[in-house]
C-alpha cells in the first residue's frame, strides 16, 4: 500500500480484493468503459486485451467492465481475421467501433460517446500497447466511486518490444498524470459533453485534453504513485507501455526527450514483463519470466 495514501480512502478497504469488499459494495455496479483506439500491431494488442480480459474477470464481483476498440477503414491490419478479437466482440467483452485515423481528437471522442451509449459510470483511457494491474483499477475506480473526478499515476513503465529495454517515467509536468491508466467520472465527462478532445486535434493530445479539463475548473487529477512488489498479487499500481518501432513515439525517441527534461530512470531490463507474468508473452521473452519465478520471494526486488 502506498504510504501516502490519504486515510478514509475507500480503496483502503477494497484493496484486499473483492472478496472482502463485498459488503461494501454497491447493489448496483459500477460501470467502467476501457477505451483503446487501434492502428495495426495485433501481436502486441492481443497481450493487451488478454490482460483486460484478467482484470475484467479478477474484479468481476464489483465492477461491470468492456473494452471499447476503435478500428479505423484505413488500417490494413487484417482484424476481420483475427479469431481471438471477434471472440470477445461475440461474448460483449469487446464493443467495436469504427472510425477514421484522420484525425486522432475524433477518434478519441468517438470511443467516449460510446462508452456513454453504453451508460458507463467510469471511462478508462487506454492505449492498444499498454497494460494495467488489477489492484490499480480496483483502487482507481473506488476512488473515483467515492468522489474523486478524476484518478490517474505519477509514473509509467516504457518496455522496448525490440530490446527488451525498460525505463520508468515519470510526467512531472502534467497536473493530471501519465495519459494510459487515466481514470474519468461521468459527472466530469458530462460536462465535457463525453468529447474531451476538440475535434481538430492531431497531436499533443495530452495538451489538449489537459486544457479542456482546466477550462471546466479541474486543476489536477487524485495520483497515484507507482508501487510493486516481487510477486504478481503485491502488483500495487502499474501501467506499461509497450514501444514498438511503429508506435507514434518509439522508445529512443521517448527516453531521450524525458532525459532532457528529468522525467525518466532507467530500470531493470525486462521489467515491463516480469510485471505481467501470467500474459501469453511470445517466446523470446520467457527467459524474463523465468527469471520472476526465481525472485518472486526476494525483498530486494521490491523498487520504488
Amino acid at each position: 500500500m502506498n504510504a501516502t495514501h490519504e486515510k478514509g480512502d475507500l480503496s483502503r478497504r477494497l484493496y484486499a480484493g473483492p472478496g472482502y469488499a463485498e459488503t461494501e459494495a454497491p447493489a448496483k455496479k459500477t460501470k467502467v468503459g476501457w477505451i483503446f483506439p487501434l492502428w495495426g500491431r495485433p501481436e502486441v494488442f492481443r497481450l493487451v486485451l488478454e490482460n483486460f480480459v484478467q482484470v475484467r474477470h479478477k474484479l468481476k464481483d464489483l465492477f461491470e467492465m468492456v473494452a471499447i476498440c476503435i478500428r479505423s477503414p484505413e488500417d490494413e491490419t487484417p482484424w476481420d481475421g483475427l479469431d481471438w478479437f471477434w471472440k470477445e466482440v461475440e461474448t460483449g467483452g469487446v464493443l467495436e467501433v469504427v472510425y477514421s485515423n484522420e484525425v486522432m481528437g475524433p477518434k478519441w471522442n468517438e470511443g467516449f460517446l460510446m462508452a456513454l451509449q453504453w451508460g458507463a459510470d467510469v471511462v478508462l483511457q487506454m492505449g492498444s500497447d499498454n497494460l494495467i494491474s488489477w489492484p490499480y483499477v480496483e483502487r482507481a475506480v473506488s476512488n473515483v466511486i467515492a468522489g474523486r473526478p478524476i484518478v490517474g499515476i505519477k509514473q509509467c513503465v516504457f518496455f522496448n518490444w525490440s530490446t527488451s529495454a525498460t525505463g520508468i517515467v515519470y510526467p512531472k509536468r502534467n497536473p493530471f498524470g501519465y495519459g494510459p491508466g487515466r481514470f474519468y467520472s461521468s459527472d466530469v465527462l458530462d460536462r465535457l459533453g463525453w468529447t474531451p478532445y476538440p475535434s481538430n486535434a492531431r497531436r499533443r493530445m495530452e495538451a489538449h485534453i489537459g486544457q479542456n479539463l482546466k477550462s471546466i475548473g479541474l486543476e489536477r487529477a487524485h495520483l497515484f504513485d507507482m508501487v510493486f512488489g516481487p510477486g504478481a498479487d503485491e502488483v500495487n499500481q502499474i501501467v506499461v507501455d509497450l514501444k514498438t518501432g511503429v508506435s507514434m513515439n518509439d522508445f529512443d525517441a521517448a527516453r531521450k526527450r524525458r532525459i532532457r527534461n528529468k522525467e525518466w530512470t532507467d530500470s531493470p531490463k525486462g521489467l515491463g514483463v516480469r510485471m505481467f507474468p501470467d500474459l501469453s508473452w511470445p517466446v523470446e521473452f520467457q527467459k524474463y519470466l523465468t527469471r520472476w519465478v526465481e525472485t518472486q520471494n526476494d525483498t530486494s526486488e521490491r523498487r520504488n
